[in-house]
Formats: C-alpha cells, structure tokens, sequence
C-alpha cells in the first residue's frame, strides 16, 4: 500500500496502520464498512481506535506498476481497466452519490485478476463522470507524460464508456476540472487538448 499524502501510514508484517493527522477517520471506515456490507473486496479493518485503523495487507500490484511496465512493453491495458470500471460499478452501487475522487493508480491493487481499492478517505458526494476525467488525468501524467501509448489506450477505455447522455462540452468541463485539480496537486500547469478522446 503506498502511503497518504495527507496521513501516516506504515506497513508491519501482516498489517498496515494508518495514523489520521487530518481528515475523518470515521468516514473512512464508514466506507470500509459499506463495502464490506456489499461484499466488495477491500482490506480488512483490524482496530480502529486512537485516530489510527489497522488494517490487513493486500498481496498484489498496484494498478499503476502494472500501467507503467504495460507501456514499457507497449503491451495493452484494457483488461485493467474494465476490471477498473466493473470495481467503480460495484462502488457506486454500495455507496450511492457518493465518488472515489482520488483514483490514483496507486490507490488500486490488482490481485488474482481483480481491482481491490484501498485509501477511502477523499471519498465525497459527486458525479461518476468525475472519477472517470480524474482517472484519465491521472493516466496522461504519470511519467512520461502525454505519450502516444497514454493517449490510446485511455482514449480506447474512454470510448468504451463514454455515456451519451453526457454532452461532449460537458466531459471537457469535467476534464479541465479535474486537470486543474491535478495542476494544483502537483503545482504543474498541464495542458491538454481533449479532442483526442473523441476523434
């Protein structure tokens, strides 16, 4: 599990504790606990007592390793991302209204052929279509960014998914949200020029 920007977290043998400095310890665990009431795999909540949750490890990739050594074989992602997008399905039924927002790569195991999440505590009220512009955001700028390999596979997952009920002025209002959100994340003043998602 790699750690919180926002809080501490370290790994010890069979377990993981997280140590909230800020943020809502009681949301996060609100979410485990939706999650496990729909059994969606996620970690195993151990203790939870003193700002601090412990939990069970998960054996397996982040989504992101398996991202990154893809490219480097130029080997294809979509299988990833279906298994991506079938886990934000079962989310979204478990916790109705209710967004991932920070769908890094890194916050995704991949284990025996399925996506387990981990790190819930940006979890908020918000629009599935957030989390998919966010997810492709995240997917352009991980080093090295904005390459050919990026753009085609998220373009291939994004046509896969693209909801027609949704305008196309609409994506890019939620593209160029979370793009910006990215920047200020990363104090990086990205670009993009999104035709290339809907050519």
């Amino acid at each position: 599990m790699n750690p919180s920007k926002r809080n501490k977290v370290f790994k010890e043998k069979e377990k993981v504790k997280k140590i909230f400095v800020m943020g809502d310890i009681n949301h996060e665990v609100f979410v485990y606990n939706q999650l496990k009431k729909h059994n969606i795999k996620t970690a195993h909540l151990m203790d939870v007592s003193n700002e601090t949750i412990t939990m069970s490890t998960i054996s397996g990739e982040t989504l992101l390793d398996v991202y990154i050594h893809h490219e480097q074989q130029e080997k294809d992602m979509q299988e990833y991302f279906v298994l991506w997008y079938d886990y934000m399905e079962k989310f979204y039924k478990a916790l109705p209204t209710m967004i991932f927002d920070d769908v890094n790569f890194s916050n995704f195991i991949v284990s025996n052929n399925e996506i387990i999440a981990v790190d819930f505590e940006n979890v908020r009220i918000g629009n599935q279509q957030e989390d998919i512009a966010t997810f492709i955001c995240y997917g352009l700028f991980y080093d090295p960014v904005l390459t050919v390999y990026k753009k085609q596979q998220l373009s291939t997952f994004f046509k896969k998914y693209y909801k027609e009920t949704t305008t196309k002025a609409l994506w890019k209002q939620y593209l160029d949200t979370a793009l910006a959100n990215l920047n200020i994340r990363r104090n990086k003043q990205y670009e993009v020029d999104w035709s290339f998602l809907f050519d």
